[in-house]
C-alpha cells in the first residue's frame, strides 16, 4: 500500500503532465482531441489518488481544496460522453497551478519533516544539499587536483615510465646482437 508521500509524489507527476499537454496553449488544447485525452485522464489519477489519501492529511491541510479534485475525477470519468472541456480548461489554467503549490509544499514537509509552523526547503537549499551528499574520494581528488589526464604524473607514475624505458633499451639492444 502506497504512503501519503507517495500519492503526492504520483499527483504532482500527473500536475507536471498536464502542464506538459497544455503548455501549447487553449487553442491547441481544444483542437488536440490526444491533448485532451492525456489531461482528462490525468485529472482522473488525481482524483483516484486524492482519495486514497489519509484522513490526517486532508484533516491537517483542510485549506487545499481536496474534495474539487475528487469531484472533478468523478465528473470526466462518470461523464465521459458529456466532459465538458471548457470546465476541464478553467481547472487546468485556474486551478491547478495553485493546488500544485500546495500539494508541493505539503510534500516537501512530509519529505524535510518541516513543521507546519516553519517555511519548507526552497529548490536552491534542496540543490544545495545534495551537493553535500558524500563524494568518493576518487572525485574529492579530481576536484583537488583536476582530472589525472591533467595533472602532473604522480612518483607511482614516473616509476612505471623509467621502467618502461629500461625494458623498450633492453629489447632495442637485444634485437641489436
Amino acid at each position: 500500500m502506497r504512503d501519503d508521500k507517495q500519492k503526492l509524489e504520483k499527483i504532482l507527476e500527473c500536475l507536471d503532465r498536464v502542464k506538459e499537454y497544455t503548455k501549447d496553449g487553449q487553442e491547441e488544447f481544444f483542437k488536440n482531441h490526444l491533448v485532451q485525452d492525456g489531461v482528462v485522464r490525468n485529472i482522473q489519477i488525481i482524483g483516484e489518488a486524492v482519495k486514497e489519501l489519509s484522513p490526517e492529511l486532508k484533516e491537517k491541510h483542510q485549506d487545499v481544496k481536496w474534495s474539487n479534485a475528487s469531484r472533478m475525477r468523478d465528473q470526466v470519468t462518470h461523464n465521459y460522453f458529456d466532459v465538458d472541456y471548457k470546465i476541464v480548461w478553467d481547472t487546468v489554467e485556474h486551478s491547478l497551478p495553485p493546488f500544485r503549490e500546495r500539494v508541493e509544499d505539503i510534500h516537501q514537509r512530509l519529505v524535510y519533516r518541516v513543521p507546519e509552523n516553519r517555511e519548507t526547503p526552497s529548490l536552491d537549499q534542496r540543490l544545495k544539499e545534495q551537493e553535500r551528499k558524500p563524494e568518493s574520494p576518487a572525485s574529492k581528488i579530481d576536484k583537488l587536483f583536476g582530472k589525472r589526464e591533467d595533472r602532473p604524473k604522480e612518483v607511482g607514475d614516473r616509476k612505471n615510465d623509467l621502467e618502461q624505458e629500461q625494458r623498450e633499451k633492453r629489447e632495442l639492444e637485444d634485437r641489436e646482437r
